[in-house]
């Protein structure tokens, strides 16, 4: 994978989908070693929404993906809760700040959703703006060249890492437990209020 690929980065990881927002992440999970931890603002507001330099609609969410060696974060943005993700973002920290590969997409309901744009995000909080956007390209805006600098070739590197050790947490099985979970409870919430209705 490149930073300049046409294709998108973050849909090539495991069984990643933008159909994987809120019912998939909602909950705090542990599957198969894998800590799945929604991302909640540090004064503890649960309905604090994602900025809007990681996550693009109107219901902005993430998951913390970690195991014992790494830790992944992973943003959505969606025009309901649980509907497809227009965007993703996928970032990790370090002693700098975050850096993101943030992705939209068009034709969010298609088996091959169309990659629109990506940008590359350093910043130093998931909820305010603050730090930098480089634009990878947009399609809509027929931006295709950009200058790669070393440091954004080397945090590339280092997220591609991370992201390679920590694959299996969005394998097809580990992502088939977590759908199959909200599933399960989504069936017995209606099957409640169908009784008490």
């Amino acid at each position: 994978m490149q930073l300049l690929d046409k294709e998108s980065i973050i849909l090539r990881i495991g069984d990643l989908k933008l159909s994987d927002t809120y019912d998939t992440f909602g909950k705090k999970r542990m599957v198969n070693g894998f800590s799945y931890q929604p991302i909640i603002h540090p004064d503890g507001f649960w309905y604090s929404q994602i900025g809007e330099h990681l996550a693009h609609g109107d219901s902005r969410k993430g998951v913390i993906i970690s195991n014992e060696k790494v830790k992944l974060y992973l943003t959505y943005g969606a025009n309901r809760l649980a509907s497809n993700a227009q965007s993703m973002a996928v970032g990790y920290q370090d002693e700098m700040g975050f850096f993101f590969i943030d992705e939209c997409f068009g034709d969010i309901y298609s088996e091959k959703p169309r990659l629109s744009s990506r940008y590359i995000v350093r910043c130093q909080s998931l909820f305010e703006r603050s730090g930098s956007e480089k634009c990878i390209f947009n399609f809509y805006l027929l931006k295709h060249k950009v200058t790669l600098s070393k440091a954004d070739k080397v945090s590339f590197s280092v997220l591609l890492s991370k992201i390679w050790m920590i694959e299996d947490a969005v394998s097809k099985s580990n992502l088939s437990n977590l759908r199959k979970k909200e599933l399960f409870l989504k069936k017995k919430a209606e099957e409640k209020n169908a009784t008490l209705g």
